[in-house]
């Protein structure tokens, strides 16, 4: 008896901690379409219960936040960055963001960022390793070494070495201001890309080149273009094969800054 005792207490105590219950009032929520200026939220046990937008009544052992004048709102994705430090990924995480994608960055780096994914303290790590250029191309110009599109790295075996570096997603680049691929090497890559279920993306900088970029099969582009207005037709076209564009404008004007 007198060892059964203490093992009820404990489990007791477990079973209390178990079912503890927080609720946050008053809270303006936004669940990514629409704003709820008045929420209550009710966790239980670490995980989201109920969301009402009428008062809850009062329950004994409950802990009660009063979230007025803040917001809950879903984390946030990051979705061009490049990252060298996990501390970037911790202060991202702070700032309400969740996840990151890296788009050029390492190998090194890479796969060690990626084993932070386990942990709640840093935002989720996506790369694509090194993107796909050519030499003296943009990209190479960053004091690491790439592997680069030639003669002795073709197309099918980038593919297969960012594969077998855990690569995420396929970045290729296309500008016309450096050294720049062939447009059916760009083919071939999205052919590659696609053949080991991977996204393939694309750095460009002008209309034209989205467009052309579009036609040969690219899933994204990671920067919009700034040398022309896209017409009416053209954004139906673009849209019409749920192609995605990550526009970086705030990167665009600090550019033209210099």
């Amino acid at each position: 008896m007198k060892k059964l005792f203490p093992l009820v207490f404990i489990m007791i105590c477990f079973l209390s901690f178990a079912q503890e219950i927080t609720v946050i009032q008053n809270v303006k929520l936004f669940d990514g379409e629409q704003v709820y200026p008045n929420s209550q939220i009710t966790i239980r046990d670490g995980l989201i219960e109920e969301i009402s937008t009428d008062s809850l009544d009062s329950q004994d052992g409950t802990i009660y936040i009063d979230g007025t004048g803040k917001t809950i709102m879903p984390g946030l994705i990051n979705s061009h960055v490049h990252v060298w430090d996990k501390s970037q990924l911790k202060m991202a995480f702070k700032a309400g963001v969740f996840a990151v994608l890296d788009m050029n960055s390492p190998a090194d780096y890479t796969n060690k960022l990626r084993d932070l994914r386990l942990s709640d303290r840093y935002a989720r790590f996506y790369s694509s390793g090194y993107a796909a250029t050519k030499a003296g191309g943009h990209g190479t110009q960053y004091g690491f070494k790439v592997p680069v599109i030639s003669d002795s790295l073709n197309e099918e075996a980038f593919v297969k070495h960012a594969v077998s570096l855990n690569s995420d997603y396929i970045k290729i680049i296309f500008e016309p201001v450096r050294p720049t691929l062939l447009l059916n090497q760009v083919k071939e890559l999205i052919r590659q890309s696609h053949l080991h279920d991977l996204l393939a993306v694309a750095h460009i900088s002008n209309l034209r080149d989205a467009l052309n970029l579009f036609n040969l099969g690219i899933d994204g582009l990671v920067h919009v273009w700034d040398d022309a207005v896209i017409s009416e037709s053209e954004v139906d076209q673009l849209a019409s094969d749920d192609l995605f564009v990550i526009p970086t404008l705030s990167v665009h004007e600090k550019v033209k800054q210099y």
